[in-house]
């Protein structure tokens, strides 16, 4: 008993260390974006709004833990869907802007590139797969597909109302056919379910 115990204590203790680090990241990365991209500006980027919900999640997180000594279900919850999030950004990156962009290294490096697109998504990612603390709901599953899909939904009505361009290639709606940009969107938001139900399936089996 008194090992498990010991074992649990070195879990959250990681926990809580990985936190601040990911909290010292975002912020470093919210400086660089906000200096390169503007205040609100930067915010139509999903790299950015997936990897500021992980950082509020991780605050959160490590409130729970210096409060009562263990994070709480709400606290975790939170954290995995912020997971969620930042490994949708993490593969989006690799395995599609990539090749469209003809670089990988002009995707992960230069401004806050390297922090919100391969640092603070792999640590997250990995720190999450590495320590079985927390069990997902269905709910949590659910909610944590919703961002995906709110921001897919309002920058396609921004893209089409020609409010913004872009950010992404597969967002600008005037340069492909309508069908093309409906492939697109069920694509990604099946990608954030996919993910959300992968990282789920692997803690629920532990």
């Amino acid at each position: 008993m008194g090992d498990n115990m010991k074992i649990i204590d070195q879990r959250i203790i990681f926990q809580a260390v990985v936190d601040c680090v990911i909290i010292v990241m975002e912020l470093v990365g919210l400086a660089i974006s906000t200096k390169d991209n503007g205040l609100w500006q930067q915010f139509v980027f999903y790299t950015q709004n997936s990897n500021y919900i992980l950082m509020f999640a991780s605050i959160f997180h490590l409130i729970s833990i210096l409060k009562n000594g263990e994070p709480s279900r709400a606290a975790s919850a939170a954290q995995y869907g912020a997971v969620c999030l930042t490994t949708v950004t993490l593969l989006v990156v690799i395995f599609l802007l990539a090749p469209m962009y003809r670089t990988l290294s002009g995707v992960l490096f230069g401004g806050s590139k390297f922090i919100m697109h391969l640092a603070a998504p792999l640590l997250a990612l990995t720190v999450y797969l590495a320590v079985p603390v927390f069990k997902p709901s269905k709910v949590d599953f659910l909610t944590a597909i919703v961002p995906t899909v709110i921001y897919a939904a309002v920058l396609i009505v921004l893209n089409v109302v020609r409010a913004v361009e872009g950010p992404y290639p597969f967002l600008k709606v005037w340069e492909q056919p309508w069908y093309m940009s409906v492939m697109w969107a069920v694509l990604i938001v099946g990608s954030a379910a996919a993910i959300a139900a992968v990282l789920r399936l692997i803690n629920l089996r532990r």
